[in-house]
């Protein structure tokens, strides 16, 4: 699930997609936004 969020934010964002994914794996980025941008 992880996965496929990563890669269709990648798309939406590329520039943030390396900050987007670093702070997704310190659970910060989840607890704001609950990871999901639908």
């Amino acid at each position: 699930m992880t996965s496929e969020f990563r890669i269709q934010n990648f798309e939406e964002f590329p520039a943030n997609a390396f900050v987007h994914i670093t702070i997704e794996r310190k659970g910060y980025f989840k607890k704001k936004k609950n990871n999901k941008k639908v």
